[in-house]
């Protein structure tokens, strides 16, 4: 109708600074099967560090008032530090450093989904979401996305990718970037030797689910090198940035009354590698992270969110390499 049969385009363009859009408005019952997204400025759509940081998502799910997600689009859909990188997985791709796509399925009774442009600047969207309608959802949990980020994070405490929860629901996927910051007194940057901790229906003191390093919980092992599975991987690992995504799908951690997901902040002296009690030294680096579950309704209030010069502080966003290399 919009072109009168001549490429009508789902185009927010212009998509003027300070600006939230909605582009769903669903009555259910239905499913969420697919979104795709582009963003485009005059920095080029492969380019522009600063808008996948600073243009936010919001998912309402059922008439709350709250959002369940609400995330940068370039975390929620793969890669933190508003960096662009080709990689394909099972649940999100980018196939050419432009386009952004997640196929995580999201049930919902009704629908409500917004974007913000909080880059400060003008910016265009491009998007398209698919969903069925009818689909019997009235045993299925709605999808939640978390982003968080501490910089740099509190000594002497675990960084917490899902800070303490309520309700029954099925924990999915976990985001994670670090920047690793040079510390004078380490003689290397490794980051990654930090466990990974669940903790289920009220286990507090020790994890339910727990690790034997933070690589290892993305199914790498002796570091990261730059890799794309189905359901894991670190598509982006540029100098001190890394960025991983972890999804269980084929092993998904089940809660029925509270969820708890922490990681230790913890790294090697390599003066000390053959004393195991001595070598394991606590960081102090930058952690970015988006955490993913499916939770029963009603469900409480996301956290607050962090402001843009918290989100941006200290990655470069303005500038930087080309993001067109790729990952199958």
């Amino acid at each position: 109708m919009e072109g009168d049969g001549w490429k009508g385009s789902p185009f927010v363009r212009p998509f003027p600074k300070d600006t939230t859009v909605t582009v769903a408005d669903i009555n259910g019952p239905g499913m969420i099967r697919h979104i795709w997204f582009a963003l485009g400025t005059e920095k080029g759509a492969a380019e522009d560090y600063e808008a996948c940081r600073n243009v936010i998502l919001r998912c309402y799910w059922d008439d709350q008032e709250h959002p369940s997600v609400e995330c940068p689009v370039g975390d929620f859909f793969g890669i933190a530090h508003g960096r662009r990188r080709v990689f394909t997985s099972a649940l999100m791709t980018n196939t050419n450093g432009a386009a952004m796509n997640s196929y995580l399925p999201m049930p919902f009774g009704a629908a409500r989904i917004t974007i913000e442009n909080d880059t400060g600047y003008q910016t265009d969207l491009a998007y398209f979401i698919n969903y069925t309608l009818g689909d019997d959802v009235s045993e299925s949990g709605r999808l939640h996305a978390l982003f968080k980020r501490e910089n740099p994070v509190t000594a002497g405490a675990d960084y917490a990718i899902l800070p303490r929860i309520e309700g029954r629901g099925i924990y999915v996927g976990t985001i994670l970037g670090v920047r690793a910051l040079n510390h004078g007194d380490h003689i290397d940057m490794w980051w990654g030797e930090g466990e990974v901790k669940m903790y289920v229906d009220g286990d507090d003191r020790y994890p339910t689910i727990v690790g034997s390093g933070t690589e290892d919980y993305f199914c790498s092992a002796s570091g990261f090198e730059l890799h794309a599975t189905p359901y894991s991987g670190a598509p982006y690992c540029h100098g001190s940035l890394f960025s991983c995504y972890r999804w269980h799908i084929a092993d998904p951690v089940y809660f029925q009354s509270d969820l708890r997901v922490e990681v230790q902040h913890m790294g090697n002296d390599m003066r000390l590698i053959d004393d195991p009690r001595k070598r394991y030294i606590e960081r102090i680096d930058d952690y970015a992270s988006v955490a993913f579950w499916y939770q029963d309704l009603p469900s409480q209030t996301l956290p607050e969110f962090p402001d843009r010069r918290d989100r941006s502080a200290d990655l470069g966003l303005q500038s930087g390499e080309a993001a067109l290399e790729g990952l199958g």
